[in-house]
């Protein structure tokens, strides 16, 4: 279980967009080597924050993919069943 079982496709894919936006600006800072230092008025390096957006990642694809979902007519992916 991934945790986002209960909610809509359309939030999972607008999550989704967010999260791969916030790939964008860890890339960036690892092209800059500014990957492993603390950004003034941060609490931790980017590269905490590209780990945990992996995770995340990862699970919202894999509910996505889940074969208990069905495709809506935006070819998005709703609950079966919902």
């Amino acid at each position: 279980m991934s945790g986002f079982q209960p909610y809509p496709t359309s939030v999972l894919v607008r999550v989704r967009t967010n999260l791969l936006a916030g790939l964008d600006r860890v890339a960036a800072h690892a092209a800059a080597g500014t990957l492993h230092t603390i950004p003034e008025g941060k609490s931790s390096p980017p590269v905490q924050a590209g780990q945990l957006t992996l995770i995340l990642l990862d699970a919202i694809d894999a509910e996505l993919a889940h074969p208990n979902r069905k495709t809506d007519n935006d070819g998005r992916r709703e609950e079966a069943g919902g």
